[in-house]
């Protein structure tokens, strides 16, 4: 009876943050979807174009070319593989973005 007891509250404590991440994660894409029209949003500026830029360096084999990073690093190889993925440039930057600050949600659950 007591393991019963202890599911029933695991499955309470944490049905709560898993709704609510998924939630997030729900309002990010309805978000994306409404301002893919925007033209603010098909060019990416300032650290969009460059982390843009090194994941097509990666994705061409040109990049890292031995500079020191004044960006983090990890970041354009995470969106390298965003864009293998989808094949597609514009606008990759901030989808990739969003989708990880929802997706960084779910440890926390």
């Amino acid at each position: 009876m007591a393991d019963t007891q202890k599911a029933e509250s695991f499955q309470a404590s944490y049905k709560f943050p898993l709704l609510a991440s998924l939630l997030s994660i729900v309002l990010g894409l309805i978000y994306l979807y409404t301002i893919r029209d925007v033209p603010q949003f098909k060019i990416p500026v300032i650290d969009e174009w460059s982390y843009d830029d090194k994941a097509q360096g990666i994705l061409m084999g040109t990049w890292p070319s031995g500079k020191v990073f004044y960006q983090d690093p990890l970041y354009p190889y995470f969106l390298a593989f965003y864009l293998l993925a989808h094949r597609q440039r514009c606008c990759c930057g901030e989808g990739a973005s969003s989708l990880s600050r929802r997706a960084s949600c779910f440890p926390c659950v």
